[in-house]
């Protein structure tokens, strides 16, 4: 009798995170792994201001996103209930502020994300290779799994590849994550973009509630034309 009423509660906690209609919002909280590196700097001044830079990125506290979710799509945003840092120019903020607000429709390979200075949506295949890993640890409760993989990213009119670091819990069935990254199975509690930033789980609530705004009617870009216009651009103010 014991093990039965045991067998129908995991059937039931089951159930809730398969179910159709499951709906809520994730919050996760920054922290910063920029790599800048003032030690070759020989301008005085030069030098104040990347120092600056450093320690300005090390105040996260007031940045939070949210990962707003349905069984077929998310959003991911800033949560804009807490104010920006005041204290100068934070490079986490200028990063996170370029990578926009991002949809995600679950059924594809595909994110767009709304470009916050432009009323434009770029257009992202998904492609970060990821390898599953037999490495687990526990995240606010919920046992995880270490996937690694590979972002490639535009920085200074080139491409880099960026290794990354998710963890993610089969536990919860919402195959999403911070920042466009997902398509592993389960929700990703965890993810560091090495040398970037790291998006920690700070709350999940679980709410049928939850209204999920819809991709807005801008013109669209693939990510290859959009970076095109970015690196035009860079080369008529030179």
């Amino acid at each position: 009798m014991k093990k039965s009423i045991i067998f129908l509660m995991l059937l039931v906690n089951l159930s809730v995170f398969s179910q159709e209609g499951i709906s809520g919002i994730v919050t996760y909280k920054i922290e910063s792994n920029f790599e800048i590196k003032s030690d070759t700097i020989e301008n005085s001044l030069l030098k104040k201001v990347f120092e600056s830079l450093l320690s300005n990125g090390k105040q996260t506290d007031h940045l939070l996103f949210k990962l707003k979710f349905n069984s077929k799509r998310t959003v991911f945003l800033k949560d804009n209930t807490l104010s920006s840092n005041k204290n100068g120019i934070n490079p986490i903020e200028i990063e996170l502020k370029i990578r926009g607000k991002i949809f995600s429709e679950l059924s594809t390979k595909i994110n767009l994300t709304k470009i916050n200075s432009a009323k434009i949506l770029v257009r992202d295949s998904l492609n970060f290779n990821w390898k599953l890993t037999k490495e687990t640890k526990t995240i606010a409760g919920y046992l995880c799994y270490k996937a690694t993989g590979i972002k490639r990213i535009f920085k200074r009119n080139t491409y880099l590849e960026k290794p990354i670091i998710a963890w993610y819990s089969p536990e919860l069935n919402i195959l999403a994550g911070p920042s466009g990254y997902r398509k592993l199975p389960g929700l990703i509690l965890e993810l560091n973009e090495v040398g970037l930033l790291t998006f920690k789980v700070s709350e999940i609530e679980f709410n049928n509630d939850i209204k999920i705004e819809k991709v807005p009617n801008y013109k669209i870009y693939d990510r290859k034309e959009y970076d095109q216009i970015l690196r035009e651009r860079r080369l008529g103010n030179n």
